[in-house]
């Protein structure tokens, strides 16, 4: 009866973390998460470069935002929930800023070997 019941509870267990999974990658797929969020990156590092700290209210900077969405085909609020959801699964959210950082770090890369030549 013991075992049982220790199954019951790990299915739940299991489908639950399932489910955030799910939610995750229904809200906005992995591959154009990262996409977005590198675009994101990308845009926030210059901005703190320029202005030395990030200020999420200045308009400048909305408008920005507003161009990497249009890029993506996305809306702010797509983008705000699916990083919300990735939040909420954190090794989903985890494997998706390593693969950002690769990108970024690839992306300095090609322009360090673009500089030298």
């Amino acid at each position: 009866m013991r075992i049982i019941v220790l199954i019951g509870i790990l299915a739940v267990l299991f489908s639950c973390n399932e489910s955030k999974s799910s939610k995750a990658l229904e809200a906005m797929p992995k591959d154009k998460f990262i996409e977005v969020l590198t675009d994101v990156r990308l845009l926030e590092g210059a901005y703190t470069v320029k202005y030395q700290s990030i200020d999420s209210s200045a308009g400048a900077l909305q408008e920005y935002y507003a161009q990497v969405f249009q890029k993506h085909q996305i809306s702010r609020k797509q983008f705000e929930d699916a990083f919300v959801m990735y939040q909420l699964e954190p090794k989903l959210m985890e494997e998706a800023e390593d693969s950002v950082l690769q990108r970024l770090q690839r992306m300095s890369e090609e322009t360090s070997e673009n500089l030298q030549k």
